[in-house]
């Protein structure tokens, strides 16, 4: 058998030989070329494998940061109330210091609030530390000083002042002087002989540090944006940037404003009140001066935020002048946003809008009918008068009166039915239809495409039979061409 193998080998023509040497080379390159086809497609997933893992990388580094801004934030916002509050309860000690002997609690609360003033300072740089780590992360940028920019420096800058000012135990006094001497104006209450004078100038130390210190509320801002539905969506996150829509402070209040309009401006309302009436108790406070209560505080903040000013309260201090015109000024803001809301709140809805508006239609119709049939029949009666000869009596021409009031009554029914047609088509309308118009279209192009496809294949069917056809015309050639012969 192995002889046989070996003759058969041997017996071999040279042409067989030749072509498997020429096949040799063509498998060796074919398999090169798959080789390398291997190698690219394997560079290619491990570049795409390298890419997901620093996309997920980065990802899980941003929910780092933005939990430990949040988690920051809370806490500086809790410092920045509790410091707000001591500041609070250590200015009416002071208020009520010449009946009493507080010296050692002022002491105390002053001490707690500068210790948490420090620690808020701290915090603040901390959280501006690890924010610019995450605006550089969301921006790609590889140096954190590339992205501390000379606006957010500024805005560092001015949050570390607003977080460093608390009052000290110190007295200021300012005395404003003119030609005649010092300027000094009569007490707030009117028609009372029995209160002192007061110096028009005059502030408190601790007040003058302690009202800054109300600058702190921004904080229940960041906490709020931190804490935001919007915020942490992170759905609408990716839809808002590839919208370029920025998701920030403003778009969460007017996010809010316009789901809970009420509601937020109750919150604002109220925490306004309080902190304005407190206001003006404290800059309206002089050392051996019978001093506004907080009720009197409270009434003076309500005629001025509604901008009556009856006159039986008015400050009597630079402080207290600046804090009204700002109340004053806060005032007539929300209120024409109040008025604003009030009146999105009593617009009719969409539906009831269409049934106020088919009712109009009917009466407005039922009105026009009877005018055309006064018209008309006051048009015969004129051509009645007319046939019979009476051109210059007293009915034909009451007759006439009648009929042109009738076709001017007519005509203002007309315009009527028009305005309203106008007024029936809303912002809303366009939209639907639009929307109605996108998708009959795109039902439309569907029904295309499907047609397109038919013919195509009703093409392809017809070149089948067309090729069948031939195949047996040239079958029936052959057998007829067998028959001849």
């Amino acid at each position: 058998m192995i002889l046989n193998l070996a003759s058969l080998s041997q017996d071999t023509p040279p042409s067989v030989e030749l072509s498997q040497k020429e096949t040799l080379p063509v498998r060796d390159s074919q398999s090169s070329l798959q080789q390398e086809q291997q190698q690219h497609h394997q560079k290619r997933r491990h570049k795409r494998n390298a890419c997901f893992v620093d996309v997920s990388r980065r990802l899980i580094n941003r929910k780092i940061l933005y939990n430990q801004c949040s988690t920051i934030s809370d806490i500086m916002c809790f410092v920045g109330m509790t410091g707000i509050i001591l500041m609070v309860i250590g200015n009416e000690l002071i208020f009520a210091a010449n009946k009493h002997n507080y010296l050692r609690i002022i002491f105390v609360l002053k001490l707690a609030t500068t210790i948490s003033t420090m620690l808020l300072i701290v915090l603040a740089v901390v959280y501006h530390y690890y924010a610019l780590n995450l605006y550089c992360l969301n921006n790609s940028l590889g140096d954190w000083r590339i992205g501390l920019t000379l606006k957010r420096a500024a805005i560092i800058a001015l949050e570390l002042m607003i977080c460093a000012i608390h009052p000290f135990s110190r007295q200021f006094l300012v005395i404003g002087r003119s030609d005649s001497g010092s300027t000094i104006l009569n007490t707030s209450i009117a028609n009372n002989d029995e209160a002192a004078k007061k110096l028009l100038s005059y502030i408190h130390f601790d007040v003058a540090l302690g009202l800054p210190m109300f600058f702190r509320l921004y904080l229940f801002g960041r906490v709020l944006l931190f804490h935001s539905r919007v915020v942490r969506d992170v759905t609408l996150q990716s839809f808002s940037h590839f919208n370029r829509v920025p998701i920030d402070f403003t778009f969460v209040i007017k996010y809010y404003l316009q789901i809970w309009p009420t509601r937020s401006l109750m919150i604002f309302g109220t925490f306004l009140f309080f902190i304005g009436s407190w206001s003006f108790r404290a800059c309206e406070y002089q050392p051996g001066v019978n001093h506004i209560s907080f009720l009197d505080a409270m009434w003076l903040f309500i005629i001025t935020f509604t901008t009556v000013g009856y006159g039986d309260f008015s400050p009597s201090t630079y402080c207290g002048r600046n804090i009204a015109a700002l109340i004053a000024l806060i005032g007539i803001i929300l209120s024409a946003i109040l008025i604003a809301v009030l009146l999105r709140k009593l617009e009719f809805s969409r539906w009831e809008q269409y049934v106020h508006n088919f009712v109009l239609n009917i009466e407005i119709s039922k009105a026009n009918n009877y005018a055309s049939a006064n018209i008309i029949k006051y048009a015969i009666a004129l051509f009645c008068l007319k046939q019979r000869g009476r051109y210059s009596s007293f009915e034909r021409l009451r007759i006439q009166k009648k009929l042109f009031s009738w076709i001017k009554t007519n005509q203002s029914i007309r315009q009527q039915q028009r305005n309203l047609i106008d007024t029936c088509v809303d912002r809303v309308e366009p939209s639907c239809s639009h929307a109605l118009t996108n998708a009959i279209n795109e039902r439309t192009t569907q029904q295309c495409v499907l047609m397109q496809e038919k013919m195509d294949r009703l093409e392809k069917r017809l070149v089948e039979m067309n090729g069948m056809m031939e195949s047996i015309q040239n079958f029936l050639n052959i057998l007829l061409t067998k028959d001849i012969k």
